[in-house]
C-alpha cells in the first residue's frame, strides 16, 4: 500500500519537474540568458560609462539613482544561448563598475554583441542597450 502512494507521488513530482524544465527552456529561448554577476547598487562605489563615438567623454556616476539606473540597464543585456556571435565590430559602450571592496567589473556591448567575463555573446534584443545608453547618458 505504501509503495503505491510512493509511486504516485514520484510520478506527480516528476511531471511537475518536467513541466518546470520545459518552462525554463522556453523562457530562455524567448528572453535569453541574463548576465550573471552584475553587482548590486549597494556594492558599487562608482560607475564609468564610455561611448566610442565620443572617446574623450567618459561619464562618471556616483549618485545612487544613477547607479541603480545603470544596473537596471544591464538587464537589457540578455544573450542568446544558442546564437553565435558573428560580430567583428568593437564595443560601442563600455560600463565599468568600481566596487567598494576595490574590485572592478566591466561589461561592453555593441549593437549585436555583449562582452562579459572574457566571452562574446550574441544579444537577444539587438540595439536596445546601446540606444538606451546613448539616449540617457550621451
Amino acid at each position: 500500500m505504501k509503495r503505491k502512494y510512493f509511486t504516485k507521488a514520484v510520478g506527480f513530482f516528476l511531471k511537475i519537474f518536467i513541466g518546470m524544465l520545459i518552462c525554463a527552456v522556453l523562457y530562455l529561448c524567448v528572453y535569453g540568458m541574463a548576465l550573471i554577476g552584475i553587482p548590486e547598487a549597494e556594492e558599487v562605489e562608482k560607475i564609468t560609462i564610455s561611448y566610442s563615438e565620443f572617446p574623450d567623454e567618459v561619464r562618471e556616476l556616483t549618485e545612487k539613482e544613477d547607479l541603480e539606473m545603470v544596473i537596471q540597464l544591464s538587464d537589457f543585456l540578455n544573450y542568446s544561448l544558442l546564437g553565435e556571435d558573428a560580430s567583428d565590430s568593437p564595443p560601442i559602450v563600455t560600463v565599468t563598475y568600481f566596487l567598494k571592496n576595490g574590485d572592478t567589473v566591466t561589461v561592453s556591448a555593441n549593437r549585436t554583441s555583449v562582452w562579459w567575463k572574457g566571452k562574446v555573446h550574441a544579444l537577444k534584443q539587438e540595439d536596445l542597450f546601446v540606444n538606451l545608453t546613448e539616449g540617457i547618458f550621451f
